[in-house]
């Protein structure tokens, strides 16, 4: 599947198999009057959405900060060869390599899905998101890749 040392340019030093020590989980908090569902997922500083529901349900209610980029539980399971614990583990040792900035003030409210990772504004600035979208398409592609070599069904 996806090699590591294959990534994108600008990404390929940043790999460590320390976790991000500054990434906390995301935390959960109670839903306003009014709300469906109990509880909304905040992510201040992004990682990985919590859950079991399947990558492209968008069942979690989250507030993210304004700017964030989401990347597809589809890219974080490639991106640990099938196995979306791996794969986050691989993106927050990137992401540990980035120095924290503070914040941004305003918030969004979204849908997510399990197993997708938010990258924050203040990550996605250091890293460019073309360097994101390089990632994103390059672990899609070997995952294609990786379907098409395989036996059809019997």
């Amino acid at each position: 599947m996806f090699n590591m040392a294959s990534r994108p340019p600008g990404l390929a030093g940043l790999h460590t198999p320390s976790m991000h020590e500054g990434m906390r989980e995301p935390r959960l908090q109670a839903r306003g009057p009014g709300s469906r569902g109990g509880v909304e997922v905040k992510f201040d500083t992004g990682g990985v959405v919590p859950g079991a529901a399947p990558g492209r349900a968008d069942t979690v209610n989250a507030t993210v900060p304004s700017g964030t980029y989401i990347i597809p539980a589809d890219v974080v399971s490639g991106l640990g060869q099938g196995n979306t614990n791996a794969g986050v583990q691989a993106l927050q040792a990137i992401f540990s390599k980035l120095p924290k900035s503070p914040a941004p003030t305003k918030d969004a409210k979204v849908r997510l899905s399990s197993g997708e990772f938010a990258v924050t504004p203040d990550m996605l600035m250091q890293l460019g998101s073309a360097q994101l979208d390089g990632l994103v398409q390059g672990i899609r592609q070997k995952s294609q890749q990786a379907v098409a070599q395989m036996p059809p069904p019997r």
